[in-house]
């Protein structure tokens, strides 16, 4: 029995999905009631510059991975002494 790794970019596509809209709502939220002087463009620009390098970060990492692998949990065919019974 495995669970494929595609599982685990699923749930991390969400998680990513819903902070995304948690930042769109924070910048709207910057932009209709905030004063917009100086430093309220230097933290967004510093906000925005930190989600580019997240995107880029994650896409180094991610994009090399075979998805389609899976993870063995439950294997029959290994001396049992040397497993972990996961």
């Amino acid at each position: 029995m495995g669970i494929p790794l595609y599982i685990f970019l699923i749930i991390y596509l969400i998680i990513a999905g819903v902070s995304m809209v948690y930042a769109l709502l924070s910048l709207w939220h910057v932009f209709n009631f905030a004063h917009l002087d100086t430093a309220s463009y230097f933290t967004t620009g510093i906000f925005i510059g930190g989600i580019v390098l997240i995107i880029f970060l994650s896409a180094t990492f991610i994009l090399p991975i075979d998805w389609n692998t899976t993870i063995e949990l439950l294997s029959t065919t290994q001396n049992p002494s040397t497993t972990l019974g996961l």
